[in-house]
């Protein structure tokens, strides 16, 4: 639902835009966009910490390619 929403949603919203705005809105959107999608992967995503490597299982590696 979400991956053919963009494509479906995007041309309307563009067009919409456009002819409210005129053109040049749409880089202004986009700009507004993007600083906003940076916004909220700057705030949501975190680093996580790293475990401790865990030792190779032969006989569960074995058993997937059998």
């Amino acid at each position: 639902m979400v991956n053919a929403s963009g494509p479906a949603l995007g041309p309307t919203f563009g067009g919409y835009i456009m002819d409210a705005s005129g053109w040049r809105a749409i880089y202004f959107f986009s700009v507004i966009l993007g600083l906003g999608a940076i916004l909220v992967v700057w705030v949501v995503v975190t680093e996580k910490k790293r475990r401790a490597a865990e030792p190779f299982e032969v006989l569960g590696s074995s058993l997937l390619f059998a």
